[in-house]
């Protein structure tokens, strides 16, 4: 009995650590949402940081986080392996630096009712879209 539990033990750690990519297709709502919050705007820069004073709220649309910054500036980075941000569940962020959302920062989601861990996931690199003047 030792033996299975000594071998199983290094698998069962290995499986928790390796990425599991989620659902690459999305609801056509979904994809709605994010087509909507970036309707009339074109990528920027290419950022590692953000500002988290000038972020108004955080949406989460077709696997992506939309950190918006008002009615003509939105942030968005991946949430690929946030399952729960699809679902509307809530997202807490444990962030590096106080003053910024940065790439490598943790997301975990949590259930609206109960509050249980539904996923984990790391804010990558942000696209800055604006609208054009």
């Amino acid at each position: 009995m030792l033996r299975i539990i000594t071998f199983s033990l290094p698998l069962l750690l290995v499986a928790a650590c390796t990425p599991v990519e989620g659902n690459a297709t999305y609801s056509e709502r979904q994809a709605q949402k994010l087509a909507a919050a970036l309707e009339g705007m074109q990528p920027g820069e290419t950022r590692r940081c953000i500002d988290k004073v000038r972020v108004n709220r955080v949406d989460s649309a077709a696997g992506k986080f939309l950190f918006v910054q008002g009615r003509n500036k939105v942030a968005v980075t991946d949430a690929t392996g946030c399952p729960g941000a699809a679902s509307g569940d809530l997202l807490v962020f444990e962030t590096t630096v106080s003053s910024s959302y940065c790439s490598g920062d943790i997301v975990r989601t949590r259930s609206r009712t109960g509050g249980m861990l539904t996923g984990t996931c790391a804010l990558r690199d942000f696209t800055e879209y604006s609208r054009p003047e």
